[in-house]
């Protein structure tokens, strides 16, 4: 239950739209008239996105690419320049 601002009285809903001006869906526009004084409010409520989400695309082969290879890679040539395991453990 809203009450008006200006005098306290309870407000009734006349109007609901959906408002486009948000980036996201989902955002209601209320219009709110009080029963007293006749004064109007304007209220941006969120109710969560109306429209069904979209579906994802299907996963055919990416599943392939997730699966570790059987052959074993060489590592020798890597670019990387971090020390080795055994460097690291080292006592110094």
């Amino acid at each position: 239950m809203m009450r008006c601002v200006a005098c306290g009285t309870e407000m009734l809903l006349v109007r609901v739209a959906p408002d486009n001006t948000m980036i996201s869906s989902g955002y209601e526009r209320y219009t709110l008239q009080c029963l007293g004084c006749f004064e109007i409010e304007e209220h941006l409520v969120f109710n969560g996105a109306k429209s069904p989400p979209t579906p994802s695309p299907p996963l055919d082969g990416a599943l392939d690419a997730l699966e570790p290879s059987t052959e074993p890679q060489d590592m020798s040539g890597s670019s990387l320049s971090a020390p080795s395991l055994a460097e690291r453990l080292r006592p110094r």
